[in-house]
């Protein structure tokens, strides 16, 4: 589960840095960045639970 919770957030992460750069300013990087995280949740949504349900240990 640890493997998939790394992937998990490492596709993520890519994901918004993409959303993050395709804007030009603050507000609209803020935007682009929950926007992206919104996506990536709705396109890969047992990732993102899988990722998002694991607890540190």
């Amino acid at each position: 589960m640890r493997a998939v919770t790394i992937e998990g957030f490492g596709e993520l992460a890519a994901h918004l840095s993409r959303g993050r750069l395709a804007a030009p300013a603050p507000p609209p990087i803020l935007r682009a960045a929950c926007r992206a995280y919104l996506e990536f949740a709705t396109a890969r949504p047992a990732l993102y639970q899988a990722s998002s349900s694991c607890r540190p240990t």
